[in-house]
């Protein structure tokens, strides 16, 4: 689990909750949001480099908004 120096967080989507270590106005080098379902997960990681400009809260959240399960394709199913 990464630490967090300015705050853990709740987060959630349609499909997933989980989990976001740090507060981007406390300009972090690394903000995760770790994000689970009953059968499975996912990490974003934002890296942000000192005297670049600053990830907001709401980019985050557009981000994390848009992550969302999709159906599962076998081979058969795809088409060539």
């Amino acid at each position: 689990m990464p630490k967090a120096g300015s705050g853990i967080f709740l987060d959630s989507t349609r499909d997933f909750k989980g989990f976001q270590f740090e507060n981007p106005q406390s300009r972090p080098s690394r903000i995760t949001v770790e994000l689970f379902s009953n059968d499975g997960g996912i990490d974003v990681i934002f890296m942000q480099k000192a005297g670049a400009p600053a990830i907001s809260q709401a980019e985050i959240n557009r981000v994390i908004q848009s992550i969302h399960r999709t159906p599962l394709q076998t081979a058969s199913t795809v088409a060539t």
